[in-house]
């Protein structure tokens, strides 16, 4: 994945087609690993949980899949060139969403359902999430 490429889309520079095509080959799995190809970005990029309310909307509307979100969850939290605040209440619910997202098989699994419950958090409203086993 090229990070200027999901900086774009954040910006609406591209489409979700776009970091759609772009996702395709960056997760290679071995013998007992996953290995990603990520292409930095040459400066840095505040991300705001509208950012990752776009990727939501993407997947509601069927441009990406939720099983996608563990990508962008693993490629943000891995960047040095995409920041947020924890302490700062927007950012705290982006590094809880992709904390969410990167880690989803001891998590929540990343189901269409789940995906509607993290756009709700993401705009402030305190969804439950599904856990394995649960609806």
């Amino acid at each position: 994945m090229n990070e200027a490429t999901l900086r774009d889309f954040f910006l609406d520079r591209c489409t979700a087609e776009d970091l759609r095509n772009e996702l395709y080959g960056t997760v290679g799995r071995g013998v007992d690993v996953t290995k990603f190809s990520i292409t930095d970005m040459d400066a840095e990029f505040t991300v705001k949980a509208e950012h990752l309310v776009k990727i939501c909307d993407a997947i509601i509307k069927g441009s990406l899949r939720p099983a996608d979100l563990a990508v962008f969850g693993f490629c943000l939290q891995a960047s040095e060139s995409f920041q947020w605040d924890s302490n700062d209440p927007d950012g705290d619910l982006v590094a809880d969403a992709l904390e969410k997202w990167a880690s989803q098989e001891i998590n929540y699994p990343l189901t269409f359902n789940n995906v509607l419950r993290f756009k709700a958090r993401l705009l402030g409203d305190p969804q439950e999430l599904h856990q394995h086993g649960t609806s």
